[in-house]
């Protein structure tokens, strides 16, 4: 009787908790709504935009979802991204300390900048020593491309996925590269090469203690 209360009263803080976020979400997209008519607006006045244009009708909308829905989500995802990492399974040869698990071809994820909301691609390959649990190969990809979905830099978001790997797994060793490419330097300022790629590394535990352990790695990924 007591579980089933327990379970009850549980139940019914989640709904709030639920209605909570929902009820933020409907007050940010109607902050978005209004921010992107009104840039419309400005563009109007700047150069004079057709805004009575039919593609522009449901625009303000569309942004909105975009934005909540695909690529801001990701801010403040730590906690849901450990959640991923933790559902393990554990490892029979408890004694190995050679083990090595890599996504040898690279995920990728797609952020965005935040000195200029731009699109950055990212490809990354990640690996780990496991102690004592594995996890799911496919929660590698989940994470990857989830966490991305925020404005963040490039350095922060490498370091990031090595710190949610750490916290969630307590690997041996974990280590991550990530190769951007950044339209705020592509498609503006600079106008860089478009093949232009930025490198960033996160090297932890054995990796970075162990050079052979980090180089195993770089061949298997053909880096």
């Amino acid at each position: 009787m007591l579980d089933d209360c327990l379970v009850n009263k549980r139940k019914e803080f989640e709904e709030v908790v639920d209605e909570y976020a929902s009820e933020k979400l409907f007050d940010a997209s109607k902050i978005i709504e209004s921010s992107i008519k009104d840039l419309l607006g400005a563009l109007q006045i700047a150069y004079g935009l057709d805004t009575s244009n039919e593609n522009f009708r449901e625009t303000p909308e569309r942004v909105a979802r975009m934005f909540l829905n695909e690529r801001f989500c990701g801010i403040n995802s730590e906690e849901y991204c450990k959640s991923l990492l933790m559902k393990s399974f554990p490892k029979h040869e408890k004694d190995s300390r050679d083990e090595m698990i890599i996504a040898a071809n690279p995920a990728i994820a797609w952020s965005v900048c935040p000195h200029h909301l731009e699109n950055v691609e990212y490809k990354v390959w990640m690996g780990y020593m496991p102690k004592d649990d594995v996890v799911g190969i496919s929660k590698f990809n989940r994470v990857i491309c989830h966490y991305a979905k925020q404005p963040i830099l490039q350095e922060d978001y490498t370091s990031g996925l090595a710190r949610l790997f750490e916290e969630a797994l307590d690997p041996l060793g974990s280590i991550v590269i990530v190769k951007g490419k950044h339209d705020c330097m592509i498609a503006r300022g600079a106008r860089a090469n478009p093949d232009q790629w930025v490198v960033t590394s996160a090297v932890r535990g054995l990796f970075l203690t162990e050079e052979t352990y980090k180089q195993e790695f770089l061949n298997l990924c053909k880096l």
